[in-house]
């Protein structure tokens, strides 16, 4: 089986004109470099390099190898790359549902903060009535009251005081 350094070695080669020059691309010697090519060369039963005093050529299999080589360690740069440039963002889709006048009052403007702080990340406010969609239409559902469906992980965001109201005039007619 390959390894990454086999990569490296094929794609060093490919960009040199001698086994001196791939060992310096490297940080090698030349005679160690010219032993990992053997010890290549006899796991893959196949002669990747012609060598020369002073030249260096692929083989056909030397070729296909070291373009193979190269474009996987490109992708395996990009990959590194890409999750260096999404560490800490957030993305994808978060869909949210609220009722009516809390969702408006306090989750919508709670929203456009978040997305603000996370543009990569589309988020979706649907305002309900009864806001328990199924699973599989929401990833956060904010409700006021019980939470019925214990399969639900719920986490107190504010506490919700009721207060009963009414008029001096209502109190004096019908008492406390």
């Amino acid at each position: 089986m390959l390894q990454l350094e086999d990569l490296h070695l094929m794609a060093a080669l490919a960009q040199s004109v001698s086994l001196s020059a791939a060992a310096r691309r490297l940080n090698l010697t030349a005679p160690a470099l010219s032993m990992r090519l053997k010890r290549l060369e006899h796991s893959l039963g196949a002669s990747l390099a012609v060598r020369s005093a002073h030249r260096l050529s692929l083989s056909a299999e030397g070729e296909t190898l070291a373009a193979e080589a190269s474009e996987i360690l490109t992708r395996l740069t990009d990959m590194a790359e890409a999750a260096r440039n999404t560490q800490g963002k957030l993305s994808g889709t978060l869909r949210v549902v609220a009722p009516f006048g809390y969702g408006r009052l306090r989750v919508a403007p709670a929203i456009v903060r978040f997305a603000t702080q996370h543009p990569e990340l589309k988020i979706t406010l649907t305002l309900a009535e009864v806001p328990w969609p199924t699973r599989d239409e929401t990833d956060l559902v904010i409700h006021i009251g019980a939470v019925k469906d214990s399969s639900w992980v719920a986490h107190r965001l504010a506490s919700n005081e009721r207060w009963l109201c009414a008029s001096p005039s209502y109190i004096k007619r019908r008492g406390e």
